[in-house]
């Protein structure tokens, strides 16, 4: 798991359901362009990540959801001088 820097709490809650409305994006800043506002995919057709995509909806029409995600809440804390 990736470092995740000035991280204040770390608390697990298990498995759990999340609606899709409460996931606003993905941490990693490449993946940001790959993807609708809707998750949908963007990525031309024959890319890496357009196969992989591919790869996982044929895995969920076959077998149904095998895997979990792992979700990460990120909070900005801003501070006012003055």
């Amino acid at each position: 798991m990736p470092e995740i820097k000035d991280c204040t709490a770390e608390v697990r809650l298990g498995l759990l359901e999340l609606p899709l409305r409460r996931i606003v994006g993905n941490k990693e800043m490449g993946r940001n362009s790959a993807f609708a506002n809707n998750f949908m995919p963007l990525l031309e057709e024959g890319t890496e990540f357009a196969v992989k995509w591919s790869n996982l909806y044929d895995s969920f029409l076959n077998e149904g959801i095998r895997d979990s995600i792992k979700v990460y809440e990120y909070r900005q804390h801003r501070t006012t001088t003055g």
